[in-house]
């Protein structure tokens, strides 16, 4: 999926723009233990078109750092959401209580799927970008 992905997609899911993963980079994407490290994808055929994923905090296992990424053709058309409820409902089964999410200050599309979501805190500025916490609530 990287590879297919424009430099835009790229900065706004990764912060910065890389040619290519590195290795470590990608050992942490693939590297999934359905408990401190979860990850959903969707597939069209044989490809990756979507993924979400959630980290679990070291300090603090009920709040999980999340990630969404959706390749260019693909996007606006509901994926990130749809992976996102089902992360939710994973998440809200195995003990996190919250999200929390760092978004560039100009990806307008994730600080609208944020909003979508519901029940965000108020965004804090952090000097590139926005960061929110998004308290997970029954279903």
């Amino acid at each position: 999926m990287f590879e297919r992905l424009s430099p835009q997609t790229i900065s706004r899911r990764f912060f910065t723009l890389m040619p290519k993963l590195s290795e470590p980079l990608l050992r942490a994407l693939t590297s999934v233990d359905h408990d401190a490290h979860e990850a959903l994808v969707i597939t069209v055929g044989d490809e990756i078109v979507a993924r979400a994923s959630y980290h679990r905090s070291a300090n603090d296992p009920s709040i999980a750092d999340i990630a969404v990424m959706v390749e260019d053709e693909w996007q606006h058309h509901g994926l990130a959401r749809q992976l996102m409820r089902e992360l939710t409902n994973l998440a809200r089964t195995r003990g996190i209580a919250l999200f929390h999410a760092d978004v560039l200050a100009d990806n307008q599309a994730a600080i609208g799927l944020i909003h979508r979501l519901g029940n965000s805190t108020p965004p804090v500025w952090t000097g590139t970008g926005l960061s929110y916490d998004l308290p997970l609530v029954a279903a």
